[in-house]
């Protein structure tokens, strides 16, 4: 099979493991990383662009990712010097600023920047819609680094790590936020009875497809130690049920959300988000 594995970059050893529609997913047997080829993604999906949701639903799931990495990482102060890669709808972008951080951002998409900037008009000058090559953001500047599902849709995943470093000041800190992949087929279940992806056992345009393990080896390679690592429930978020519901069906998102966050079995059986900071 003519491609690698974007983690351990072997040749040999790769198998198909999901074939629908246009998906194709594998799995390096040496490292167990699963993701789609590049290259065969770009043809057959083209690039799509994410859907905005509501500012609300939102604004209140970035506040919760806000006040856990300030307390995971413990950090304090306002003095803190943020840059955060693939800032999406700029919605924590702007709580960022609000609260008297320093702050730059990168989103490589004209569609999700511009929608931002107009959105968020604080974040003019502030977000750069280029890569981070390009942005001209100085390096061994910042305290904080913030990676929320972003690192899924990095063909190169150690490489782009390793890059990151040099914006770190020493002693600074990396937070990274990714699906969790693990029992992908279950995971795969759940979503097509809810509606959610088509039917596709992930969302479509994600590349890697990290577990606990994957991830641990991709921040080695890439010479980062983990400090803080754990994850984040989805299905018991009301918030982020509501979005996946559309709003519809608020009673059943709230039980549903209700049931999870009491029982924390999507937890248990590893369907929520991994964090690591490291």
């Amino acid at each position: 099979m003519n491609m690698r594995c974007p983690l351990c970059h072997t040749k040999q050893d790769i198998i198909k493991i999901y074939s629908y529609k246009s998906m194709l997913l594998y799995r390096c047997c040496d490292c167990g990383m699963m993701f789609q080829d590049y290259d065969t993604l770009r043809k057959l999906n083209g690039v799509t662009e994410e859907e905005v949701y509501d500012n609300s639903l939102k604004t209140q799931i970035a506040k919760k990712s806000l006040k856990r990495i300030i307390n995971k990482c413990s950090f304090n102060n306002t003095a803190l010097k943020v840059l955060e890669i693939g800032t999406g709808d700029g919605v924590l972008a702007s709580l960022l600023i609000k609260s008297g951080f320093y702050y730059r951002g990168i989103e490589p998409s004209s569609f999700l920047y511009q929608n931002s900037i107009n959105r968020f008009p604080e974040l003019k000058g502030k977000v750069h819609n280029c890569s981070l090559d390009d942005s001209g953001i100085s390096k061994s500047d910042f305290n904080l680094v913030i990676l929320i599902d972003t690192l899924e849709h990095v063909p190169e995943p150690v490489l782009f790590l390793s890059q990151i470093k040099e914006y770190l000041v020493y002693g600074g800190m990396l937070y990274v936020e990714i699906p969790n992949e693990s029992f992908l087929y279950l995971r795969g279940i759940f979503r097509k009875a809810i509606g959610l992806y088509s039917g596709f056992p992930t969302h479509p345009n994600h590349l890697n497809l990290f577990t606990p393990l994957t991830i641990r080896k991709t921040m080695e390679q890439a010479d980062f130690e983990i400090k803080i690592s754990g994850q984040i429930t989805v299905l018991g978020d009301y918030q982020r049920i509501l979005i996946v519901f559309k709003k519809r069906s608020m009673f059943l998102a709230r039980i549903i959300s209700l049931f999870f966050m009491l029982t924390k079995l999507d937890i248990l059986f590893q369907q929520g988000n991994i964090f690591v900071i490291c």
